[in-house]
């Protein structure tokens, strides 16, 4: 390291040692940019709050294009109005989902499919349902659910005849999710998949599909009558620790055993190893393992993992996992919620926000938000209130940290002067240490200047930088050394 060097926060590598670490060795409340952090907002409510603690959500549209939302608690279904309020359309007498399990959804033509385990298979047709129904007699129960071509498939079942077969993957006949009855007619139909692998905690939809056991899984090829489907197992070394997939195209992410992995239906590729990986399980609360939740946010191209830390009392997720697939950098953000959502903004019409307030410019998210706008997908979260809220509050104040060095190989060193290259007021600290055995003393909180430097003294033969932030900013990448001299060797 050299005076006058900009040291550069560099990709967040929590796993790998601070001393002469390549990255950032602490992100608290950014995201990844390229070549840089970017702010995260605070949650920001724009519903009224449902009835209960939300376990997950889905978004969906018509064939005319027509927005709707979608939530499930234990004991409830509801739908979001365009009036920002959630109305219960669950069946009569609600729904008895166990605390360890949620709600999956998948979309079938015009109908909305929701299955929690407990009860039958959940349907609400749009544009036309008032409240959910079963969606058939016959039909199994199931903790997952999708579409693969032309057929509903589930995994993990309960069925009156088998009883629970939680290794098993089963599918409706082809074009008619009401109809289960196995035939080779109608190609309904199941398939057992090896149980030594453990139970099935994910399946995946599309032109093929995939099954996730916990130790394996299963690339779902249709091949017609009488087989219907292939199961060809592609990986045997991991599979689904975690029973939360998010799915962007083509790849599912999901967390294993030994980490993060982004699966492509041939082959697994490890996205947190070496970076992030032992960071988040020595921070999981392993007793709310079930609470964890995964979301794609389309605009900033992110995957964000949501979970429960060992600070976690209630069980609620507190801290946000946030992995870019363009830039494969992650971030972290400390964030109350009790689920992640990807909505579906429905668009309001001026009258249609004077339902919600008559004083525009105290509209909530701001007029400039896409939460009005209509039709499109955003990233939201629901509030420790159950309000259903984007990410546009104020900017959550940030620590970033850069990796620890030695100006003078061989010396020791006093850092005089630095400066934090942030568009936006930041404040630095400087610490230090001089052994691996020690902990490190951080120096006092230093603003800058008019120049945009800040005065430090740390004196020691290791150092490293801590940028804080308080308030909105663009982009922060790292701090440029300005000051330092030699102190002696020991």
């Amino acid at each position: 390291m050299r005076v006058g060097e900009l040291i550069p926060l560099g990709e967040w590598l929590p796993d790998l040692p601070d001393y002469l670490n390549p990255g950032a060795t602490v992100i608290k409340n950014a995201i990844p940019g390229s070549k840089s952090y970017l702010p995260i907002g605070s949650l920001e409510a724009f519903t009224s709050a449902a009835s209960a603690a939300i376990l997950s959500g889905v978004a969906a549209k018509d064939d005319a294009g027509n927005s709707a939302n979608f939530a499930g608690s234990t004991g409830d279904l509801y739908k979001l109005s365009t009036a920002s309020a959630w109305a219960v359309v669950s069946k009569a007498l609600g729904y008895n989902t166990a605390d360890t399990d949620t709600w999956n959804w998948t979309k079938w033509g015009e109908q909305v499919l929701a299955t929690n385990f407990a009860e039958a298979i959940q349907e609400y047709t749009l544009g036309t349902s008032s409240l959910f129904a079963d969606l058939a007699a016959g039909a199994p129960k199931a903790r997952y659910i999708t579409v693969v071509g032309d057929f509903v498939m589930v995994g993990n079942t309960f069925d009156a005849t088998d009883g629970n077969v939680p290794y098993r993957v089963r599918w409706s006949a082809i074009g008619d999710p009401t109809d289960w009855t196995v035939s080779a007619t109608t190609q309904a139909d199941y398939q057992n998949l090896d149980s030594s692998f453990g139970e099935v905690r994910g399946v995946v939809g599309g032109v093929y599909g995939a099954a996730f056991q916990e130790k394996a899984i299963s690339r779902i090829t249709y091949v017609g009558s009488p087989s219907v489907f292939s199961f060809d197992r592609v990986e045997t070394a991991r599979g689904a620790f975690i029973p939360d997939i998010a799915t962007l195209g083509q790849t599912s992410f999901y967390i294993a055993e030994d980490g993060f992995y982004a699966f492509t239906y041939d082959r697994s590729e490890p996205i947190g190893e070496g970076k992030v990986d032992k960071t988040f399980f020595a921070d999981l609360n392993v007793a709310f393992v079930h609470r964890v939740r995964s979301a794609v946010d389309p605009i900033n191209k992110l995957i964000i993992w949501a979970y429960p830390s060992n600070s976690s009392i209630t069980g609620n997720p507190d801290k946000l996992l946030i992995y870019s697939w363009t830039y494969n950098w992650w971030g972290c953000a400390e964030v109350d919620c009790e689920t992640l959502f990807q909505f579906i903004s429905l668009g309001y019409t001026l009258d249609g926000l004077d339902a919600i307030t008559t004083d525009i410019d105290t509209l909530s998210p701001s007029l400039d938000s896409k939460v009005w706008q209509g039709g499109d997908l955003s990233l939201a979260a629901f509030d420790t209130s159950h309000q259903l809220s984007t990410f546009s509050g104020t900017a959550l104040s940030a620590i970033l940290e850069t990796g620890e060095f030695q100006v003078f190989d061989g010396y020791k060193s006093l850092i005089s002067r630095a400066r934090p290259i942030v568009d936006n007021a930041a404040t630095l600290q400087a610490g230090t240490r001089n052994t691996d055995q020690q902990s490190v003393t951080w120096g006092s909180v230093k603003s800058q200047n008019d120049s945009g430097n800040c005065s430090l003294r740390s004196n020691g033969f290791r150092h490293r930088l801590r940028i804080n932030t308080s308030g909105d900013f663009t982009h922060a990448q790292g701090v440029e050394l300005l000051e330092a001299v030699k102190t002696g060797r020991r």
